[in-house]
């Protein structure tokens, strides 16, 4: 469990002492009674934010505080991709989240990782959510047909051809037929 943050009098203390009067990691870690991993933390975050003692002196804690252990802003470092743009293109065949977000890493290195952008497409999707029809199932009532997505290669004895696929389910017992043929017939319906 991570310990809870020392007061920045601490933390003021410990730059005056190494900005000041030198003290090494241990002997300002053994006056303001913290480890010296601490100690060495708070003058990373210092240098980091190109801070000395004399700049925070006449600060007040709040101040300090926000200068030294202010959390980035997740929108500065990580641009958002256009979820406009990204709705569009998965309309498009053959095109998944996953080649969308491959897409987005090329053009910012520094981007969402794959989960939570996912995690963000979703919660974009949520504020617009796309209509819904209810219905109730019963026994035998209907047959869903349908030629699912692209083509593929098949091997015959003449070669490789393109088949397409024809699915059929009975909705409610969610039963599945599947047949690969050469060519689209029109389906009825």
């Amino acid at each position: 469990m991570p310990q809870k943050r020392s007061d920045m009098r601490r933390v003021k203390e410990v730059l005056r002492l190494a900005h000041e009067l030198g003290y090494s990691l241990r002997q300002i870690g053994e006056s303001v009674r913290l480890g010296r991993t601490t100690v060495g933390d708070y003058l990373a975050r210092a240098e980091a934010a190109g801070v000395r003692y004399e700049d925070i002196a006449g600060k007040g804690e709040a101040e300090i505080e926000a200068l030294l252990f202010r959390q980035p802003d997740p929108a500065e470092s990580r641009p958002l991709p256009d979820w406009a743009e990204v709705a569009a293109e998965m309309l498009k065949p053959a095109v998944t989240l996953l080649l969308v977000w491959r897409e987005y890493r090329d053009q910012h290195a520094d981007g969402y990782s794959y989960s939570q952008f996912r995690r963000l497409y979703r919660e974009h999707l949520q504020l617009a959510p796309e209509p819904r029809m209810r219905r109730t199932l019963m026994p035998a009532q209907m047959c869903e047909v349908d030629y699912a997505g692209m083509t593929m290669p098949v091997m015959t004895a003449n070669g490789e051809r393109q088949a397409s696929i024809f699915v059929g389910t009975l909705p409610f017992s969610t039963t599945i037929y599947t047949e690969a043929r050469r060519r689209r017939a029109p389906v009825l319906g």
